[in-house]
């Protein structure tokens, strides 16, 4: 596990805190972690990987919105 380098993000789902955490790879030669957390949970994942569904997530909200009209 990386050491952290800066938070991303932090927030609430289902009333519980959360925080995005950009972090050093665990080792050389591997790419940056994103760690997502909360005090109940840990999901680790790779930076390259985090943006390609960040990335989704995105395309999916403003495909949901022209589809449903909203601005």
């Amino acid at each position: 596990m990386g050491e952290k380098i800066k938070t991303l993000s932090k927030g609430k789902i289902l009333a519980k805190e959360f925080e995005i955490e950009l972090n050093h790879p665990p080792r050389a030669g591997l790419d940056e972690q994103i760690h997502i957390q909360s005090e109940k949970f840990r999901f680790e994942i790779y930076k390259k990987d985090y943006l390609k569904y960040a990335l989704s997530v995105l395309t999916a909200e403003k495909n949901l919105k022209n589809l449903k009209g909203i601005d």
